[in-house]
């Protein structure tokens, strides 16, 4: 995942990142986990229970349960869990492709200080467009 972060950013092929990443050291391969696993755990609790939420709701307005209604709730989840977890995600991503190591709370610092708030919604209107149908798909 670091490596194709990289490789994404730089757009510099793979094998001269995989050179850069041996240079650094093996644990550069796991730089920005730590955020990636603060990120996974409120994305699926709040997908989850925004998707649980509208199922109760729905059944309370009498809505028949129904493929369109599952994808609709499916993707509103996965919105509302992409929403809110995003800035952590795009964080782990600016972790992942920095080239110097460093402490997490430094790390931020520097990129609210450069980018602000709005640094980190980056890329949220893409993001939305891959989640809310595979999300969508995955609860129906």
């Amino acid at each position: 995942d670091v490596l194709r972060a990289r490789q994404a950013v730089s757009g510099t092929p793979l094998s001269a990142i995989a050179a850069e990443a041996m240079r650094q050291g093996t644990l550069s391969l796991w730089k920005g986990s730590a955020a990636t696993v603060v990120a996974v755990a409120p994305f699926v609790a709040i997908q989850q229970a925004s998707f649980d939420g509208l199922k109760a709701a729905a059944y309370a307005y009498g809505l028949p349960p129904s493929a369109g209604l599952f994808l609709g709730m499916g993707a509103i989840a996965g919105m509302s869990a992409l929403i809110s977890t995003h800035p952590i995600d795009t964080f782990r991503r600016i972790r992942q492709v920095e080239q110097g190591s460093g402490q997490h709370r430094i790390s931020l610092t520097k990129t609210l200080s450069k980018h602000g708030f709005r640094g980190l919604m980056r890329g949220m209107p893409a993001a939305v467009a891959r989640v809310a149908p595979t999300v969508a798909i995955a609860l129906t």
